[in-house]
């Protein structure tokens, strides 16, 4: 049975197992769901409990995850690690991370979020993307090296780097559920001016889109730089790397 097809009503009515006993938790006081091709849930909120749990809130929060797997879309426990742990005022804030064969699925999370007084899990944020990769796209045919040398000419850079180049391996999953390799990459050059990402598909070594991440984090009057209008000279790339370190 395809886990991503769990009806809506189905997920509300389940019931969940803790991990510090054997009672059944209460059903979600609010459910939200995913509008693309996943058809969990996306957001759930749970009431509060009455008495405090013995278990630890990270306890808690693995025990909830392994209940949920099935009505997440979660397949195999190692599809989802610990990544990190936000504190707020009220709880502790668990992001579980979303891999595929190793690999980070860009944005794939869970986070659970279980109350400092009760230990109990109050909400749950669920952004995984069920399904995997096809077997031919499992694995880079080009290098992190070769994905700079493409998003370099892409971008025509004919000026020196202001920042430490970054590249990154990741899925990107579109919204009809395919997953595609691909190496994003951090450029910040002076011309053309701008902190750039490439999104360079890590099977072909086909720039698959670009954009100024500058633009996006503080509001600006200049004129938007567009690199296809340059047509002079491109600086080399591994010169300009080898300068900058």
């Amino acid at each position: 049975m395809n886990r991503s097809l769990i009806s809506h009503a189905s997920v509300l009515a389940a019931g969940l197992i803790w991990a510090h006993g054997a009672a059944l938790a209460a059903p979600a006081t609010f459910a939200s769901f995913h509008n693309d091709y996943r058809k969990t849930p996306k957001l759930e909120q749970f009431a509060d409990a009455a008495a405090k749990s013995a278990a630890a809130p990270e306890a808690a929060a693995r025990a909830f995850l392994a209940a949920h797997a099935a009505a997440f879309g979660i397949a195999a426990p190692d599809d989802v690690s610990l990544a990190k742990t936000q504190e707020s005022l009220l709880g502790l804030h668990y992001h579980f991370a979303q891999t595929a064969g190793g690999v980070a699925v860009d944005g794939g999370e869970v986070v659970v979020s279980v109350s400092k007084a009760t230990h109990e899990v109050y909400s749950a944020y669920n952004n995984f993307f069920p399904g995997a990769p096809v077997p031919a796209k499992r694995r880079a045919a080009i290098s992190a090296e070769k994905a700079y040398d493409a998003a370099w000419s892409d971008l025509k850079v004919h000026g020196k780097l202001q920042d430490a180049p970054q590249s990154k391996l990741v899925y990107r999953v579109s919204k009809k559920g395919e997953f595609r390799l691909v190496y994003v990459t951090f450029l910040a050059t002076q011309a053309p001016f701008g902190a750039w990402a490439s999104e360079v598909d890590a099977v072909t070594g086909k720039v698959l889109e670009r954009h100024d991440t500058a633009i996006e984090r503080k509001a600006t009057h200049k004129k938007k730089v567009d690199p296809a209008a340059y047509h002079g000279p491109v600086a080399d790339r591994a010169a300009a790397f080898a300068a900058f370190s």
